[in-house]
């Protein structure tokens, strides 16, 4: 009777230690800064900025600056827009990106000032185009309803950040916003 007990118990520990080793690896995949996280420093620092908006029969441009830090020790990037409006109304926007190590996806979390509207992206990185691909919902203010949309961040020089906004109206893609920043230590 002990031995069927023990070797119950034997197999039981050995079933424990196996996900125990798998709880290790998986932490410590988890919880090391990697290249994933590293890709977010190359957005620090103070940037001018350039809004253009394309709208149906108008483009309206905005400018301002932004500056980008590092939090949670260096695993989370917040990008904080000070702009100023045609109309003089103060725009902040807030962008946070982070890696979400569960689910091996970068996520992209987007407040603004004017709209209180909040958008939730999920995204990846292309090491070969050097770019951010994001996608998620934004809202059609004509049709009061959330539509498909897609963001690009890319860098079309080491000072310069491009941000590109597609919507996804019928199948179709159409650029709606383009954000140019420039790093400000190398304005001359």
């Amino acid at each position: 009777m002990w031995q069927k007990m023990m070797i119950s118990f034997a197999f039981v520990f050995c079933i424990n230690i196996a996900s125990s080793q798998n709880d290790v690896e998986f932490f410590e995949e988890y919880f090391t800064l990697n290249f994933k996280n590293q890709l977010l420093s190359q957005f620090t620092g103070q940037w001018k900025t350039n809004i253009a908006y394309y709208g149906a029969n108008q483009e309206e441009f905005v400018q301002g600056e932004m500056e980008a830090s590092l939090l949670f020790y260096f695993r989370i990037i917040e990008m904080n827009f000070k702009l100023k409006t045609e109309s003089a109304l103060p725009f902040d926007m807030k962008y946070t990106i982070g890696y979400d190590g569960i689910s091996k996806k970068f996520f992209l979390i987007i407040l603004n000032s004017l709209t209180n509207e909040l958008q939730i992206f999920k995204g990846t990185y292309n090491e070969k185009m050097k770019e951010f691909l994001f996608t998620g919902n934004s809202i059609d203010t004509k049709q009061k309803k959330r539509i498909p949309a897609t963001m690009k961040l890319y860098f079309e020089r080491e000072n310069k950040l491009v941000i590109e906004i597609f919507n996804s109206l019928s199948g179709n893609e159409k650029l709606i916003s383009k954000i140019v920043c420039i790093r400000k230590n190398n304005l001359n």
